[in-house]
């Protein structure tokens, strides 16, 4: 009786450790990523590991594709076929069809989940046509907080070295800036108030234009037949004479006749000459107003080239200050010249700023 109840006892122990074994392997399998079938072999240079381990992740644009089977460190041999030094090669193992997808400018480069997540390795499939080769690709490397660190307290030594020995010049600056756009706002000034007195006379000579083409054109009214009084009395005047020249060419012979035709002609050219009078002092008139809009206008003009002149000795001034700046800022004296002549400060600066730009969570987190 208690040989049978042994058994049982016996038999229910061997299940569970059975079931418990059967648990223990299906959690080595999910925990290790452990994959059955076929896998396509990688191996990636990268010039620091960055805290990598075997068996970490390999994803394919964020999504699962395999593994990390080895981490070795070669301490800088050279690849006999590139001829690159090679610090750490990782080789990966990855799921064929999405081996299948990378393409010849794939990028490989080691990463973190989340902020303080283990490492793993990230690829860019790329967009290239051509497929990547199997054999050894070269990887990015990671960033690395202390060397960054290191850069940035570089840069602002600089920045506080350059602060603090261009003191007197960057006041200087600021003073000639400040100068140049004070003058340049007076020079604007004086424009606007040129351009205004020159509107202004621009319409007083248009004004005084359309009246003297107002007395011209009357004047010219007046002196035409058929129009006005004086060309009426020319055009009689001529018609007289006419008349004359006909009588006399009739009656040469008669000295009666004649004598008539020698007085009324004698009346005529007194009329005639009356009439001439009265024109040349119309004419008279008219070449005075003329002369006034002429010397109004000369006069106007004369005031704008003085004004003109004054302005461009004005910007003259401003454009020297702008060139006496820039000459400063070239030869890399003051703040300003120093910042944009300095090439290592500028590249320092661009590569923190793509950088904490690609990865802004690495500033709280240090390897």
């Amino acid at each position: 009786m208690s040989t049978a109840r042994d058994s049982r006892i016996e038999l229910k122990v061997g299940v569970l450790i059975v079931v418990c074994l059967a648990l223990l392997v299906g959690f080595l399998v999910v925990l290790g990523g452990l994959r059955s079938g076929e896998s396509a072999t990688l191996e990636v240079d990268f010039e620091t590991s960055g805290g990598l381990k075997v068996g970490a992740q390999v994803k394919i644009a964020g999504i699962d594709a395999g593994r990390v089977e080895a981490v070795r460190f070669l301490g800088g041999e050279r690849d006999p076929k590139t001829g690159r030094p090679i610090w750490v090669r990782v080789q990966l193992s990855l799921v064929p069809e999405m081996r299948a997808t990378l393409r010849n400018d794939a990028t490989f480069f080691i990463t973190t989940a989340g902020l303080l997540g283990e490492k793993y390795i990230e690829i860019d499939p790329g967009a290239a046509d051509a497929s990547l080769p199997d054999g050894i690709v070269p990887g990015q490397p990671p960033m690395r907080l202390e060397i960054l660190a290191g850069q940035v307290s570089k840069a602002l030594e600089q920045v506080n070295a350059i602060l603090g020995d261009n003191k007197e010049g960057i006041a200087q600056t600021i003073k000639d800036i400040q100068s140049s756009v004070s003058t340049a706002k007076a020079a604007l000034e004086e424009g606007r108030a040129f351009i205004q007195t020159a509107s202004r006379a621009l319409g007083i000579f248009e004004t005084k234009g359309v009246k003297l083409l107002d007395v011209a054109t009357a004047a010219i009214e007046e002196y035409t037949p058929g129009k006005g009084e004086t060309g009426n009395g020319i055009r009689a005047a001529v018609a007289s004479g006419r008349d004359v020249l006909a009588g006399v060419e009739k009656v040469v012979g008669d000295g009666t006749q004649l004598g008539a035709i020698v007085t009324e002609t004698q009346g005529a050219v007194t009329d005639a000459r009356l009439m001439l009078r009265n024109v040349d002092g119309q004419v008279k008139s008219v070449g005075d107003q003329v002369k006034g809009v002429l010397t109004t206008a000369d006069a106007t003009l004369s005031d704008g080239r003085k004004e003109v002149v004054a302005t461009l000795q004005k910007v003259n001034e401003i454009i020297a200050d702008v060139k006496h700046v820039a000459g400063q800022i070239r030869r890399g004296e003051g703040t300003v010249g120093a910042l944009l002549m300095d090439r290592e400060m500028f590249d320092d600066a661009r590569e923190l700023m793509k950088d904490i730009k690609r990865h802004p969570w690495k500033v709280l987190w240090k390897e």
